[in-house]
């Protein structure tokens, strides 16, 4: 005798992202792509916030061209 297995809750959230990530495939490629974007510059150690600090170095303590007076000058060194 075959059992009915129940679909539980798990199955509900699963089959209904499923279900969205179909109806919804400019925003799944778009979230995957930014996601992709971000692991891939933290990985490699190459963001934003590290290149700005490296620029206001070099602009106090050489010929730098761009300071941004929004990062704090010791920040790093914590």
């Amino acid at each position: 005798r075959k059992r009915k297995i129940k679909r539980g809750r798990k199955m509900d959230f699963l089959s209904k992202s499923f279900d969205f990530i179909k109806k919804n495939k400019v925003i799944t490629i778009l979230f995957c792509l930014a996601t992709a974007f971000f692991v891939i510059q933290h990985a490699t150690g190459l963001s934003w916030d590290f290149i700005v600090y490296v620029l206001n170095a070099k602009y106090l303590f050489a010929k730098g061209f761009y300071f941004e007076w929004e990062r704090p000058i010791v920040t790093p060194l914590l």
